[in-house]
């Protein structure tokens, strides 16, 4: 198997389950917001419009059209409109708040996330490039247990640009001092997490439980695992 001197993980639905987290901060802000009110949509509703619009505000992140942070407030504004909310500006913004503060306070690790990493740090030096707001990724990551298992953190909010911009990982690798070839990249996303492996010049280990196919003739990947649970331990240089 090939060596590596650093593995750098994606965190949401590669080492955190990102929808579990969602679900829990969106039952808050229905119950605290939505619940009580005369016309509020179900939770059902408001959890399936969400996703769909939070997935493409992150899509256009990806794509370099807006920023990460401007994902916080629109997402809740655009939610509003959709489901037909009485809810002011001002409103959308405390909801979207709300949101993000419940958020921040949910770590669901994926089965054997912690037990990778902890394995891996012994022989690797480890790294989390992750896309979303610097406050909900720092606090997952601390509740998770991942702080002291990893080098460094890289939050695309921070850096005022995400996956799969090179120049995300061409800090990373600044950062670690150390050459694409001698890195892994180990996500879930072809978009963001393989292509920004791509555009580096990394290999890249995707993580697939669906069992998906490669997009837009990608080529395959170095490695593919249905979960971190099955990681194959790499040898250290």
């Amino acid at each position: 198997m090939h060596e590596y001197k650093a593995i750098f993980f994606d965190l949401d639905e590669t080492l955190l389950d990102f929808k579990a987290s969602q679900r829990a901060a969106l039952m808050r802000t229905h119950a605290v917001f939505m619940r009580d009110t005369h016309g509020a949509p179900s939770f059902d509703a408001l959890l399936a419009n969400f996703s769909q619009i939070n997935g493409a505000l992150w899509r256009r992140v990806e794509a370099g059209e807006i920023g990460p942070a401007d994902v916080k407030h629109e997402r809740f504004e655009t939610l509003a409109q959709t489901l037909k909310l009485d809810a002011s500006p001002s409103q959308c913004r405390e909801m979207a708040d709300f949101y993000e503060a419940s958020l921040a306070l949910s770590a669901v690790c994926l089965p054997k996330a912690r037990e990778t990493l902890e394995r891996l740090k012994e022989t690797h030096r480890l790294g989390i490039i992750t896309n979303g707001l610097s406050a909900v990724q720092h606090s997952r990551i601390q509740l998770a247990g991942f702080k002291h298992l990893v080098e460094s953190v890289f939050v695309s909010e921070e850096m005022g640009v995400a996956k799969p911009h090179k120049a995300v990982f061409d800090t990373a690798l600044g950062h670690f001092g150390v050459l694409p070839s001698e890195c892994l990249m180990v996500g879930d996303s072809l978009t963001s997490d393989y292509q920004g492996a791509l555009n580096a010049g990394m290999d890249f280990c995707w993580i697939n439980p669906e069992g998906r196919t490669i997009i837009n003739g990608m080529p395959e990947p170095k490695w593919v695992l249905p979960n971190i649970a099955c990681w194959p331990f790499v040898e250290a240089v």
